[in-house]
């Protein structure tokens, strides 16, 4: 995960902690570098001048305690707008309240229904390591895809949670019978994997929508294909705008994707990344924290540790630092 980006950095941030010293002109040559590793990261231009301007605002007018190397200050400035832009250090372990029903959004392709046992698996874990068992009913309204309700049956078993084939066919009608069912049972959460299509249209929004209403989940999870890059900001605006969503859900971050879905959706839609799906395995799935996931863009090893080295001196020597005084 990030890879492509953490590679990028890594390069940068060797050269610059072993010059010893910032100028003026190799502050714009890194600030060159890093926005041409977001562009290629397929992070949106707008974005990415956002990000740059923010680094250097952030820059402008401190001293630089003698104790730190001016590089390794602005690895720690780099590292800190990561963070912010990827989610901020509020980030919690999550854990589903009881009883939920939890609503799975996205399109066809974007590994939603195999994201809807990632989570029940998840609800399961969680509620293992409390010593206690969780009551869970998981079931399918997305009748567009064919044998997208025999693929959540058999994942269902896998994963040794209860499944219920609804007997309507309309995607609003079986939502409601899967509700009563979840009510009947007495199930502590329902999973509901949605209809979802290749493309965001008016009808599936209008389905989704009234499965929203006459449900009232408590959680709405968008799943989002990371490899798609900017693409996938468009269909979380359309679905936030039609239906409204909690958090997002990123899929196949094990494979070619650069990272840029990551990096733009917290900031551009102002809501949270709880989980990403790193493999095709159910237990391929890890909760997001964004200060785990900028360790990762700079490289677990030697550039997180001059990042943390970094702040740990600023923090003894409050002020500002100023990037004159660097040369």
């Amino acid at each position: 995960m990030f890879d492509f980006l953490s590679q990028k950095f890594s390069s940068l941030f060797n050269q610059l902690t072993a010059s010893g010293k910032l100028t003026q002109d190799n502050i714009e040559s890194a600030c060159q570098a890093i926005s041409q590793a977001l562009l290629e990261a397929d992070v949106s231009y707008e974005l990415v001048q956002l990000f740059i301007s923010s680094v250097k605002k952030e820059a402008i007018g401190h001293k630089v305690p003698s104790s730190i190397k001016p590089g390794e200050l602005f690895l720690k400035l780099v590292h800190a707008k990561l963070i912010e832009f990827l989610g901020g250090m509020s980030a919690i372990d999550f854990s589903f309240q009881l009883p939920s029903v939890v609503m799975v959004l996205g399109l066809q392709g974007s590994g939603k229904t195999t994201t809807v046992a990632k989570l029940a698996r998840f609800a399961q874990k969680q509620a293992q390591k409390r010593g206690k068992k969780r009551n869970i009913l998981v079931g399918s309204v997305d009748f567009y895809r064919p044998a997208a309700v025999d693929q959540l049956q058999q994942l269902a078993s896998t994963v040794g949670v209860s499944f219920y084939r609804a007997q309507a066919t309309n995607p609003v009608a079986a939502a409601q019978e899967l509700y009563v069912q979840y009510k009947q049972g007495g199930y502590d959460l329902l999973f509901l994997d949605t209809a979802g299509r290749l493309h965001v249209d008016d009808q599936m929004l209008k389905e989704l929508s009234e499965i929203n209403v006459l449900l009232s989940p408590r959680y709405k999870f968008l799943v989002l294909d990371a490899m798609t890059g900017q693409e996938s900001l468009s269909v979380a605006k359309a679905f936030n705008q039609a239906v409204g969503f909690d958090a997002g859900i990123l899929t196949k971050m094990d494979s070619d994707t650069r990272g840029g879905a990551a990096f733009s959706f917290r900031y551009a839609l102002q809501k949270p990344i709880h989980f990403v799906g790193n493999g095709e395995k159910i237990d391929d799935f890890d909760q997001f924290f964004p200060k785990r996931a900028a360790g990762q863009i700079l490289g677990m090893g030697d550039l997180q540790s001059l990042a943390e080295k970094a702040d740990d001196v600023l923090a003894q020597h409050k002020g500002t630092v100023d990037y004159a005084a660097m040369t």
